[in-house]
């Protein structure tokens, strides 16, 4: 009973009372927030012995390396990053704190932890702002994954919300079943995953009518968003959240907010224009493990009308991809490099012939593209090829060997989709 009314204290709290007028209103929570959070948390961390006093911006910025390197003192219970992660693995607690780990997609494993406070605190929020209609209505949720976790099952400590887990890793067919004998009322999982059940709902081999469909974890493109709510006859939401924690979901209108009542967010401008920016975030809701301007790889869009939901939280345009998503070039004088953004080469590809609706791109070194295109037509690549010189020597860079390779390519829903992809 005292989980159920936790839960439903910070349900309601971000429902009705996190409510602010204009942006001067959101910024002076934020101070006032920041200011908490230094004295209460901050102060009694080793990592912030000489800082917690001073202002955020003297803070030195924090990555995944620096915070696996740094996380004894990072963290209320001094817990090194090599002690926790065996429990992590083991799914054991520590003085009721839950240990543990993201989905590890490059890298080691980010280690978390959080208290069940913070887990109800979680659940509390994504509840006010993704629930389609009032708490007291039931629902079936559907969340598709790699891992479970704690801060998931903790939803089901409400009798009138059922979580149901699909482990990615296993067979379609059996997802297939799933959803059809549970029929979700919300259904949350990476796009991919959300794309291939359009696809059966296509071909008539599933039939399922969620009140709400959610993406997660991956890029959303705009021609994967428009196929999978056609088929399902909705608009598509977006959950933005990582193992640094709940930072945005869409509204009503379908525009992506951020959290901006609980996580301060800076921006590291990525162009010229400030269309595109990393964000750099620092969450003061969280007391068990401090995330302090903590420079995320993501690429964030800046929507460049207001939304119509009048909301004064940062709106968002899409979640682009990665910073390693961005083709670098070297430019023509030899000393700098052009960047086309993820954005800018899905547009070439999709548009250089119309029989194109999927591709892969990854840059192996600074001279060399390898591609995939799903249209087999000679003709198709040589648009492709001929779009992609054009846009590189419009904008002075040193044009690369460009090699086709065969489609499809391997496909594991488990692993997150990376259209583009840079590692050199």
């Amino acid at each position: 009973m005292r989980d159920k009314l936790s839960i439903l204290g910070h349900y309601l709290n971000a429902k009705y009372l996190r409510r602010f007028p204009d942006r001067a209103a959101l910024e002076a929570h934020q101070r006032r927030q920041l200011a908490r959070f230094k004295t209460e948390v901050l102060q009694h961390l080793p990592f912030f012995a000489d800082l917690w006093d001073k202002d955020l911006s003297s803070f030195p910025l924090t990555d995944k390396a620096i915070v696996q390197q740094n996380f004894a003192g990072l963290n209320s219970l001094a817990l090194p990053y090599d002690v926790g992660l065996p429990l992590a693995q083991a799914r054991e607690k520590v003085d009721g704190i839950t240990v543990g780990l993201s989905s590890g997609t490059s890298g080691r494993r980010g280690l978390f932890l959080v208290s069940d406070e913070e887990r109800h605190f979680w659940l509390g929020v994504m509840l006010a702002k993704a629930l389609p209609g009032p708490l007291w209505q039931k629902h079936r949720v559907v969340l598709a994954l790699s891992a479970n976790s704690d801060l998931y099952t903790t939803a089901n400590k409400n009798s009138r919300m059922r979580f149901h887990f699909l482990d990615l890793k296993a067979a379609y067919q059996d997802h297939l079943d799933t959803l059809t004998d549970v029929q979700p009322t919300i259904l949350i999982a990476p796009a991919q995953f959300l794309k291939k059940l359009a696809q059966s709902v296509q071909a008539g081999d599933l039939q399922i009518n969620p009140a709400r469909i959610f993406s997660v974890g991956e890029v959303l493109s705009d021609e994967d968003r428009t196929f999978i709510g056609d088929q399902f006859h909705q608009p598509i939401h977006q959950i933005y959240q990582c193992t640094e924690g709940f930072l945005g979901i869409t509204c009503a209108h379908g525009t992506l907010h951020l959290n901006e009542e609980y996580v301060h967010v800076e921006k590291e401008w990525l162009d010229e224009d400030k269309t595109r920016f990393n964000p750099i975030i620092t969450d003061f809701s969280r007391k068990t493990q401090a995330i302090v301007r903590y420079r995320m790889n993501d690429i964030l869009k800046v929507r460049q009308t207001p939304c119509a939901c009048g909301s004064p939280l940062l709106a968002i345009e899409k979640v682009e991809g990665r910073c390693d998503d961005i083709l670098k070039l070297p430019h023509t004088d030899q000393t700098t490099s052009v960047n086309f953004y993820p954005d800018d080469i899905r547009a070439l590809i999709l548009d250089a012939d119309p029989s194109i609706q999927d591709f892969r791109v990854h840059q192996s070194d600074v001279d060399q593209l390898r591609l995939r295109i799903d249209s087999p037509s000679p003709a198709a690549k040589d648009k492709v090829t001929h779009a992609l010189l054009h846009a590189i020597h419009a904008r002075n860079a040193q044009p690369p060997t460009l090699t086709f390779d065969d489609w499809p390519p391997a496909v594991d829903l488990s692993q997150k989709l990376r259209r583009i992809v840079r590692d050199c």
